[in-house]
């Protein structure tokens, strides 16, 4: 049988959780780990849920691969490349598909309300099952229908405009003229991408392809899709090995450098988020421990007197230790698994679309790190030990004994 543990489970039978100064300090321990625990649970769920959404958004709207030109700000200069070349792509381990892009900048007019967009042509192939299941309102385009446009909702609110509803777009041709085209609203969508719903809309990419007088093999850009578990910095590389040399593919981080920068700034505040709470859960585990060991002095006095070793009379703190830490950590892993699926329900908590790119605070539930984070806190808080230790072995049974 384990002495030392049967001890400590007479220990918190007694009286001791509920004596003046001890019992209000195991409390206050308590809650300090809880709150801990669940500040650790709800910093890590929110960071890789800004993470995941944030470049998932991104991979929706612009895919996780861009073949474009090395003049990438001249939107009138077309590129192509030939089938041989994109059939070569398409054969790289880990390329989905891959979808030729018309980019085109425009004013966008209902009646006195006007509002600068970039048309994104795209064909009936590119990504319209995540369209479809965003559109807001109307539907998606219409097969053999022309002067079609879906816009986001963000653009509906401005222009006041509805599915079926018409409008005007000014374009700017090549001479400088400026081109004037009816087009009809048959959908509203959002894409859950701040940035994109406020400055694109999609159109059907014949209709640029006639305002521009292009061929059909003439396009703005290529966007690639991938397998998630490939690396695109590899298969972009892949990539440039084909094209022409005026002609780059770039990853999504290569475009993005400064978002994704900022993203990784995410890792940091959490590891310092990870290092404050954990201090605070060992401080106050100290403390409690400290404060037992000072209401059980008697004991401990009579424990040595009867040939207890330092090791053994730490060993019935630790298993208290150990006992306050699992019920706080248990408490805390319950509140914090509550508020985040409250938030991944209701979206409760907003951001500013502007600063984050979404309108919500996205949360990501993921049960190993939970299962990370619980174990490093256990095993840490039990570091607490230390202190009380070295107090104990200065302790001289003889001394303690006299004191009444």
């Amino acid at each position: 049988m384990n002495l030392e543990l049967f001890i400590s489970r007479r220990l918190q039978k007694t009286n001791l959780h509920n004596n003046f100064y001890s019992g209000s300090i195991i409390k206050i321990c308590n809650i300090a780990i809880t709150i801990s625990v669940v500040v650790i649970i709800i910093t890590i769920s929110t960071g890789l849920g800004l993470k995941k959404t944030i470049t998932q958004n991104l991979i929706n709207t612009q895919s996780n691969i861009q073949i474009t030109n090395l003049n990438k700000n001249n939107e009138t200069k077309y590129i192509s490349v030939n089938k041989k070349k994109l059939s070569q792509i398409k054969e790289i381990h880990g390329v989905k598909a891959i979808h030729p892009i018309i980019l085109k900048s425009v004013i966008l007019k209902k009646n006195n309300l006007i509002e600068g967009v970039i048309l994104k042509g795209i064909n009936q192939d590119y990504k319209k099952k995540f369209i479809e299941q965003n559109i807001v309102s109307g539907t998606y385009f219409v097969e053999n229908k022309t002067n079609q446009i879906l816009i986001s909702y963000q653009q509906s609110k401005k222009l006041n405009l509805h599915p079926g509803d018409h409008c005007l777009l000014y374009f700017l041709s090549k001479n400088k003229n400026i081109q004037k085209r009816k087009f009809n609203i048959v959908g509203i969508y959002d894409l859950k991408n701040e940035e994109f719903n406020k400055n694109f809309c999609l159109v059907q990419q014949s209709e640029l392809q006639k305002i521009n007088k292009w061929k059909d093999n003439h396009f703005t850009k290529f966007e690639v899709e991938i397998d998630e578990n490939n690396y695109g910095e590899k298969i972009a590389k892949e990539i440039n090995k084909i094209l022409e040399y005026n002609l780059i593919a770039q990853t999504l981080n290569e475009k993005f450098s400064k978002l994704f920068q900022w993203i990784k700034l995410f890792d940091k505040n959490i590891a310092f988020i990870l290092i404050i709470m954990t201090l605070i859960c060992i401080l106050n585990m100290t403390n409690t421990l400290l404060i037992l060991i000072v209401d059980r002095i008697k004991m401990i006095g009579t424990l040595k007197s009867i040939g207890f070793t330092n090791y053994s009379i730490i060993k019935i703190f630790l298993y208290n230790s150990m006992s306050i830490a699992i019920k706080s950590i248990i408490i805390g892993n319950l509140i914090a698994l509550i508020i985040c699926f409250i938030q991944m329900k209701t979206n409760l908590i907003v951001l500013d679309p502007k600063s984050y790119f979404i309108n919500y605070l996205p949360m990501t539930i993921d049960i190993k790190w939970i299962i990370i984070i619980n174990t490093i806190t256990f095993i840490l808080i039990q570091f607490s030990i230390i202190v009380p230790y070295f107090v104990i072995n200065r302790l001289s049974p003889a001394k303690i004994l006299k004191v009444e």
